[in-house]
């Protein structure tokens, strides 16, 4: 018995009316959108709480949660964008987003000055990353965050400092508000604090000069052959000199009871003040630039916080599918959606 052949069956082609296939949108395209989103979102976040700390004392924390939460979309952004087109609009997208809440207050030439400053470090920063990731075998990633953070947060300061320098020129405070001073006075005293134990550095301005004064006298000899009364004469003699010299060094009219943080508020408030009258026309650069220089000595400490936000990001996007590792022909791994 011979079997039968049978003959594939060959599917119905309509030539006429063909049904057209749209192409799919490539692979992780609409991730690559939430990322810019985020990216323009965090931008706006920040100009904002920024234009709250100076018109109404915002916490500056909230500023630096914003640049936190910027710092890190941006280096996802260079992991993940290979397009310099695409990812030059979304910076320049952002650099418009940090400065939407001062064309009004600033006017529009410092806005659109201080915007371009912005988008050129900021791409500046992209490009040198992108390159440091291309040059590269592994995925350097400390590299990689140290190069568009280190951009990131020089930029920052500029924007900063240029949009506030209108209102410093017109007699407005050269000194950041009062409650967000003494939220860097507190910190910075406690770090001082821990190398010095015996004076109290957040208490009263007496307590700290009768702190002065009990490690000055305990180093004398003589000191602890008085008696308990004599002792505590000699500290207060002592405490109140320190306190009288405090006062005549700075200028302010400091009591033993005030605030200590108030008290360097005070002091550095009418040094400035009294520079400002002196060099009225160069005061505004002068005061520019050693902010500057002091803002972006303190910002290399935030380098480090926001490379490790960035690394945690960046491990729980890894870990949750939102992106991975591959690797080319040539054994160099890559990122992708």
């Amino acid at each position: 018995m011979i079997a039968a052949r049978r003959t594939p069956r060959v599917p119905d082609q309509n030539l006429i009316n063909q049904t057209r296939v749209s192409p799919a949108e490539p692979a992780g395209f609409w991730r690559s959108v939430a990322l810019d989103v985020l990216s323009l979102f965090s931008a706006l976040g920040t100009g904002y709480a920024y234009s709250c700390y100076l018109a109404a004392g915002f916490s500056p924390w909230w500023v630096i949660a914003g640049l936190l939460v910027f710092s890190a979309a941006s280096v996802l952004q260079v992991l993940l964008m290979t397009k310099t087109g695409r990812r030059a609009l979304v910076i320049l997208g952002e650099a418009a987003m940090l400065l939407v809440w001062f064309i009004f207050t600033d006017g529009w030439q410092i806005a659109a000055g201080t915007g371009v400053i912005v988008f050129l470090l900021l791409l500046w920063g992209y490009l040198s990353a992108r390159s440091h990731l291309r040059n590269g075998i592994e995925i350097s990633f400390l590299g990689t965050s140290r190069r568009v953070i280190g951009k990131l947060a020089t930029a920052a300061v500029v924007f900063m400092i240029l949009v506030y320098a209108p209102q410093a020129a017109a007699g407005g405070a050269a000194l950041a508000p009062r409650a967000s001073f003494g939220t860097f006075f507190d910190w910075s005293a406690g770090v001082v604090g821990a190398f010095y134990p015996n004076i109290p550095f957040t208490g009263s301005l007496g307590a700290f000069s009768e702190g002065i004064a009990k490690t000055e006298l305990r180093q004398n000899p003589s000191f602890t052959l008085l008696d308990p009364n004599s002792q505590n004469a000699a500290v207060a003699a002592a405490a109140a000199q320190i306190t009288a010299n405090v006062g005549a060094a700075t200028g302010v009219a400091a009591a033993p009871g005030d605030s200590l943080g108030d008290v360097a508020y005070r002091a550095v408030a009418n040094l400035l003040a009294g520079v400002r009258q002196k060099f009225p026309r160069a005061f505004v650069f002068a005061w520019a630039v050693v902010l500057f220089f002091i803002l972006r000595s303190v910002g290399i400490v935030f380098v480090w916080v926001a490379q490790f936000v960035a690394l945690v990001a960046y491990e729980i996007l890894l870990a949750a599918g939102f992106m991975k590792i591959t690797q080319e022909t040539q054994t160099k791994e890559l990122i992708s959606f």
